[in-house]
């Protein structure tokens, strides 16, 4: 008899390290929702991209693309009070599995630009891509 009660404590304490690691993992899983940083990182829209690029949206100027709205270009609003960025970097996301990520942060690049399709080159700017060869 004392055999099975080792074992039924046993299984008892393994029961209850069990139930408490799904109990921590819900927890970590409901507080990685509310945050609301992870919230805007996930945005499919023009904050998404701001947060993505690490600036507030109020000093960007967000293209998103009407035809592949995976594609995103952010420009500094130079007429807003952010007047610290000074230069012209030429900044393209692409949203992929659940977030903006940065394709393309450059002041001079070569074109065509390999990471980019060549229709969103075009649409977003990048890229004369009809005869000019080199970036702005």
């Amino acid at each position: 008899m004392r055999t099975v009660v080792v074992v039924e404590g046993a299984r008892r304490r393994g029961l209850i390290v069990a139930v408490m690691l799904v109990i921590a993992l819900a927890g970590v899983v409901w507080l990685g929702d509310r945050n609301p940083a992870g919230r805007v990182l996930r945005d499919r829209g023009p904050d998404g991209v701001a947060a993505a690029y690490g600036h507030p949206l109020g000093c960007l100027s967000v293209t998103i693309l009407a035809m592949d709205r995976t594609y995103a270009r952010a420009d500094f609003n130079h007429l807003s009070p952010c007047g610290r960025y000074t230069w012209y970097p030429t900044a393209i996301f692409h949203y992929a599995s659940g977030r903006w990520r940065t394709v393309l942060d450059a002041v001079n690049y070569v074109c065509p630009v390999a990471s980019l399709p060549r229709s969103v080159q075009t649409q977003l700017g990048v890229c004369d891509l009809t005869g000019s060869e080199s970036g702005s």
